[in-house]
């Protein structure tokens, strides 16, 4: 069994070296390619030179927030393994604040014996059954979005906020929205999406096996998948919908619907997670769940000790 860790990795070099030596001790035959920001500075490898096993990867790749340069990163990473003929079994895509929550024994165990093709939270994104309000599926993924090159101070956009909301209520031609307080604004657009061919949703971080990667690569280069991601690429957070919609409507791969990633949307108007602390341990050391995010280890540097404690428990 050979498991691929995907690490999309940015800053904090000291817990990136944390998470792959724990990955690396826990799993030896793991593969690890990291996936680094590069605008952020050079991520130094000699820490790691002297783990067992094989070479540490790093690529670099230019990500930012809510488009589509994290797909194009995973996808860029993906065809990049296949070129050096890295074989693996299973791929699992982390970030460089995640961090194992139990020994990675149990998850080799799992993949070995499971089912499913695949660990992948997925659900119709217009059905109105969906975890995320419907509002927000059709704001994301019914408009394309450009800058408008208006960046608005804290108490501009707290003042216009309500005009904002009033403009989205009223109609559905144009979208109004912000982001790093830059206004943006979207149209309305047709959709690749029928009865046939269903819009998903879910959370980016999965694990997948290697027919399902090997697909997701295949479709998404192919002239019916540029399309696809042409569609995708002005809207907001693709990330969090074209794995699913490629996959699920393959229609020939079985998928756990649960995300087994723990994550605390402890601010859930943000738009980004908040940090797991020691306050969250109990709710970590569910059989269930075999990651979590996001850690820092300079607000609560006692958590991943904690978690290395279940994590090795077993090899003494």
């Amino acid at each position: 069994m050979k498991i691929l860790y995907l690490i999309r990795t940015h800053q904090k070099p000291d817990q990136i070296y944390r998470l792959v030596r724990t990955i690396r001790k826990a799993n030896p035959s793991s593969i690890i390619v990291l996936s680094h920001s590069a605008e952020s500075a050079p991520l130094d490898l000699s820490p790691l030179s002297d783990l067992p096993g094989h070479p540490i990867q790093c690529l670099y790749a230019s990500v930012r927030r809510c488009d589509m340069s994290l797909v194009n990163a995973y996808l860029d990473a993906v065809e990049w393994i296949y070129s050096q003929n890295i074989e693996f079994d299973w791929l699992v895509n982390l970030s460089g604040q995640c961090y194992p929550t139990q020994p990675l024994q149990n998850l080799e165990n799992l993949l070995n014996e499971t089912e499913y093709d695949g660990f992948m939270e997925h659900f119709e994104l217009f059905s109105g059954g969906a975890p995320w309000p419907l509002e927000q599926c059709k704001d994301r993924y019914l408009y394309h979005y450009w800058k408008t090159g208006m960046h608005l101070s804290h108490w501009q956009l707290t003042a216009i906020k309500p005009l904002i909301a009033a403009v989205n209520r009223i109609q559905n031609f144009i979208r109004l929205h912000w982001f790093n307080n830059e206004l943006i604004l979207g149209r309305h657009v047709s959709t690749p999406f029928n009865s046939k061919f269903i819009g998903y949703g879910g959370s980016y971080f999965h694990m997948l096996s290697a027919d399902c990667v090997k697909f997701l690569l295949h479709f998404l280069r192919s002239a019916q998948g540029r399309r696809l991601i042409d569609f995708y690429e002005d809207t907001l957070i693709p990330d969090e919908s074209i794995f699913q919609t490629v996959l699920v409507n393959n229609g020939s791969f079985k998928f756990y619907g649960q995300n087994i990633h723990y994550i605390s949307w402890s601010k859930p108007n943000d738009g980004r997670p908040g940090i797991v602390s020691s306050e969250h341990l109990p709710k970590l050391a569910r059989d269930d769940i075999f990651f979590a995010r996001k850690f820092d280890v300079e607000k609560d540097p006692e958590i991943l000790s904690a978690l290395d404690e279940r994590i090795f428990a077993a090899q003494g």
